[in-house]
């Protein structure tokens, strides 16, 4: 009777326990993206296939969407061709076994080796190794729970699927499905293969005629389709960062409706956001001569969080994030131009301004870079944007230690007749060339 129960015990730890951890409490696991942007991220899993996938690839194309395909080792190898083609599209790659086989009857040793077997054949043909990676059925044992201590592979699983895999599903059904269950961040899991026992081989047709309703459901609802880009930054984030991520992007919308923050001509893929705000502190004299006097109104410029969780999950250094923002913000000022001449919200502003830490470079955009004042304030200021890159940037507080220095928030600020003159005239070429992968809640 001992022996039993010692056994009952070991395979309760080694199988049920992880998957219970990961399944029902996000422990060890992704099973829902950031929340603050109402973004759907589509993944598909069991590919490639040298027919359905394409198929896949090009509906994507047609709505500007990336996603993340969780292929098996084994039909990357079969299909290295296709791999390239999704790579080649923007998508990102992970990993999901080798050949499907399900983690509980599986060794400590076998597990391990599936893993890393199915990492290597995939970076064969990528020459980059795949960090992400979902387990057959989304079923963990003891040491796939681990993979980001053993392998380095950070697990996403979904919040939702869309049953497309079934021998009676229908493009109508699944989409129907789909509609229903959309929540803001939520992870849709959908499959571009026929997989293992259990599913269908007509099944990935019907997918690829079901994928268009679906995108277009979820714009019906208000959604938008999150990026691949995104999904990976936010994998890479710790729990802890994750939850603190959700109680601040929640603050953020509820400061953003109280301080009457708009997204700009309701482009929601846009850099900034703006609010109509009185100039306080001192005089300031902007680069072009106009003064900002106490009391004038100015758009207050707030950044986009999702941009810069992107930016610092990419770049260990504070200058590459810097680089990358401005080409950001090079993009986006023309959309701040026409909102200027067409929202009368922003009629009276005399100056647009907004305070950030990344402000080098900021002249080369007709902005001047200016102290904080009060004192209070610019503390204040320091200690919250410090924090924030704390939170979004992989390296945490060690990031902020070795780069503190650089840390120092600044006010930059631009006439509004000067930001006209600089953009206006490139608002009709550039306002379609911001790249959807972006969301809109900002960081102050």
């Amino acid at each position: 009777m001992f022996v039993i129960k010692v056994s009952l015990i070991i395979l309760f730890i080694y199988t049920l326990l992880p998957t219970i951890l990961t399944r029902l409490f996000s422990l060890g696991a992704v099973q829902r993206g950031p929340r603050g942007h109402k973004e759907i991220f589509f993944t598909f899993d069991d590919g490639p296939d040298p027919i359905h996938t394409p198929q896949v690839l090009a509906v994507l194309k047609r709505h500007r969407i990336t996603a993340t395909f969780f292929v098996t080792g084994h039909n990357a190898q079969q299909h290295p061709e296709v791999i390239k083609q999704i790579i080649a599209a923007g998508h990102k790659i992970g990993i999901h076994s080798c050949q499907h086989r399900l983690a509980w009857l599986m060794t400590p040793w076998a597990t391990i080796k599936d893993i890393d077997i199915a990492t290597t054949l995939v970076k064969n043909v990528t020459a980059q190794a795949p960090v992400l990676y979902r387990p057959p059925w989304g079923v963990f044992n003891i040491v796939n729970f681990f993979t980001f201590l053993i392998t380095g592979h950070r697990s996403v699983l979904w919040t939702f699927m869309g049953w497309d895999w079934t021998k009676n599903c229908t493009a109508e059904g699944i989409t129907k499905l789909v509609s229903g269950r959309l929540k803001s961040g939520a992870i849709l899991v959908l499959h571009d293969s026929a997989g293992p026992v259990g599913s269908s081989a007509r099944a990935p047709q019907v997918l690829v005629k079901a994928l268009p309703m679906i995108i277009e459901e979820i714009k019906q609802q208000g959604y938008r389709i999150g990026s691949a880009e995104t999904l990976h930054a936010w994998s890479h984030l710790g729990y802890g960062k994750r939850t603190t991520i959700f109680w601040w992007e929640l603050w953020e919308r509820c400061f953003a409706w109280l301080a009457g923050v708009k997204p700009i001509n309701g482009a929601v893929d846009a850099t900034f956001k703006l609010a109509v705000r009185k100039h306080h502190g001192q005089p300031i004299t902007l680069p072009d001569g106009t003064m900002l006097n106490p009391g004038d109104l100015m758009g207050e410029l707030h950044f986009d969080n999702n941009l810069l969780l992107k930016l610092t999950s990419q770049s260990p250094h504070l200058e590459q994030v810097g680089i990358k923002l401005l080409r950001h913000v090079k993009d986006s000022l023309p959309l701040v131009a026409e909102a200027l001449t067409t929202d009368p919200r922003y009629r009276n502003i005399k100056a647009v301004a907004g305070i950030t830490m990344i402000n080098r470079g900021a002249r080369f955009f007709g902005f001047g870079t200016y102290d904080i004042y009060p004192k209070i304030f610019r503390l204040a200021t320091t200690w919250y944007q410090r924090w924030l890159l704390v939170v979004f940037h992989p390296q945490g507080v060690s990031h902020l230690l070795k780069h503190r220095s650089k840390m120092v928030p600044k006010m930059i600020a631009i006439s509004k007749a000067e930001l006209l003159r600089r953009y206006q005239n490139q608002s009709a070429l550039t306002s379609g060339s911001i790249n959807p992968a972006y969301g809109t809640t900002q960081a102050r």
